[in-house]
């Protein structure tokens, strides 16, 4: 082949090499043409080609070959933002150390809390011993006890009511009242029904396996009755919900954060967003078919303070309308530089100072002080260090890095904002947590088939995920709200029936 040819003749090489100008001329020409050829080939993967500069040619042309490598592993890989702990050096190739275990390990006791039975276990009446002489057995006063944690299956009831009627004596009938129904005349109770909606919004059980599972105990239940029976719960707890937004709504600070979802019939667009707003006690969810500033307007129109969330325009018009602090996210802006830590060997030593930024502010929030001044004295001098590091960078206009460092710049005032106050946290990771039910359902039951599907899906993540974040059942916390509904005897907010819950008479 042609291309395996060399391109000049032993004669003449000899010939530029004694003649040092036109050696020079002949070199110059060669790297033009080497340039032309990367560049054509970089224009082909969408290089810009604002440099002449060949070594700035070859850097993107690197950059371009290691950013797909991290794409196909982040496609095909386990997904995770843990860094790879690095091996000091002076260890060599030595195994190593093990990990101390810890004081607690073990079995340790087991179902405490649960109720207990007792069982005790005698000897058949054809029993021998071992020699197989013994005729007869004395009970002696000693035995063996173990404790054994055991399932016994839920079983589902057919509850037959009788209400029985008595005349007065001015001759007036009263009939006796029965129990509390999710809706009048309703054919399933309230248990079942909020059993029905803790199984889909709390533990993402499709209402198709429902159905199997239910099967399995004896009740053949339909997906559309289970359908309606969370309808019903969530419009019972329509006020509660209002109630959860306001209290959000209403305090200093709210995190907020969106995610798609899907909405199959009546909507132009199958493609909606889930969107959440959440303090520290409640998460409130709507699902929209816009993914537009109106929506935080709209939902958070009272709010005041602050607002916590990534750089998303949305949030523009309600922060600037509202007059709110925007506070950013520095596990984003970690995220960003993560992303391409194998592209640029320097990364490391940012996300060595987030590291100890993190780690000084655990460090405050320890020792139980409330000072913005100890929280800014433990922490600025890290914010200074990143600041230098950024400023530092050299990098391609268009590259990775340089978009990772101008997030950071422009992000720069909502990044230090916590140095002056105590409320406000390094990042919006409690959003995001928030979410987590909402798009493990997302992958469960995949869509909404309506709009009302939407509103009902909304309402109940929020009552299910606000139990979550103040630690309660959220079983039981639907059920008690639903029969103070009924009996017209008020509600509390989750945090409320956590932390001062108000027993009643359940009817």
């Amino acid at each position: 082949m042609w291309l395996n040819k060399p391109m000049f003749k032993e004669a003449t090489l000899d010939y530029i090499i004694s003649e040092p100008q036109l050696a020079k001329s002949v070199f110059r020409n060669l790297e033009k043409e080497v340039i032309a050829l990367r560049k054509e080939k970089a224009d082909l993967v969408g290089y810009d080609g604002e440099t002449d500069s060949l070594k700035e040619v070859e850097e993107w042309l690197i950059e371009r070959q290691k950013a797909g490598e991290q794409e196909h592993k982040k496609q095909f890989s386990r997904s995770s933002e843990k860094r790879k702990k690095q091996q000091d050096d002076q260890q060599g190739d030595s195994a190593p150390a093990k990990k101390k275990k810890p004081e607690t390990s073990g079995r340790g006791p087991v179902g405490e809390q649960l109720p207990i039975v007792f069982e005790e276990h005698t000897l058949h009446d054809d029993a021998c011993c071992n020699c197989g002489e013994c005729t007869s057995f004395q009970k002696m006063k000693q035995a063996e006890t173990s404790t054994i944690v055991d399932y016994v299956p839920a079983k589902l009831i057919s509850r037959h009511i009788t209400r029985w009627k008595y005349r007065g004596n001015c001759g007036c009938i009263v009939t006796a009242k029965g129990p509390t129904t999710l809706v009048d005349g309703g054919q399933y109770g309230i248990d079942l029904a909020c059993e029905i909606v803790v199984r889909k919004f709390s533990d993402q059980l499709p209402w198709e396996r429902q159905a199997k599972a239910f099967a399995r105990d004896g009740l053949q239940l339909a997906t559309s009755t289970m359908w309606n029976q969370s309808r019903h719960v969530a419009n019972l707890l329509e006020d509660v919900y209002e109630a959860i937004r306001k209290d959000i709504e209403s305090g200093f600070l709210r995190h907020a954060d969106e995610t798609r979802w899907r909405i199959l019939e009546g909507v132009k667009n199958k493609t909606q967003y889930a969107w959440l707003f959440r303090n520290k006690n409640h998460a409130f969810f709507t699902i929209e078919d816009s993914r537009s500033g109106d929506v935080p307007q709209r939902v958070m129109t009272g709010a005041a303070g602050a607002l916590v969330a990534d750089d998303y325009a949305g949030y523009n018009a309600l922060v600037t309308v509202n007059e709110l602090l925007r506070i950013q996210c520095w596990s984003h802006t970690r995220r960003k530089f993560l992303d391409i830590q194998e592209i640029y060997p320097q990364i490391e030593n940012f996300l060595d100072l987030v590291s100890e930024l993190y780690r000084m502010d655990r460090v405050f929030r320890e020792s139980g002080s409330t000072s913005a001044t100890y929280r800014a004295k433990l922490c600025k001098p890290v914010i200074k260090a990143i600041d230098t590091w950024r400023k530092n960078q050299w990098c391609l206009p268009n590259s990775r890095l340089a978009a990772a460092l101008d997030y950071m710049a422009d992000n720069w005032d909502g990044l230090t904002a916590f140095l002056t106050d105590v409320d406000i946290p390094l990042d919006n990771n409690p959003a995001e947590n928030a979410l987590r039910l909402l798009v493990l359902g997302r992958k469960n039951f995949l869509f909404n088939r309506s709009k009302e599907g939407a509103r009902v899906t909304a309402i109940l993540y929020t009552i299910c995920v606000s139990c979550a974040m103040n630690k309660i059942d959220p079983k039981k916390y639907i059920r008690e709200t639903i029969l103070r509904i009924r009996n017209c005897r008020g509600f509390q907010l989750p945090y409320e029936f956590a932390n001062q819950h108000e027993p009643i008479d359940l009817i």
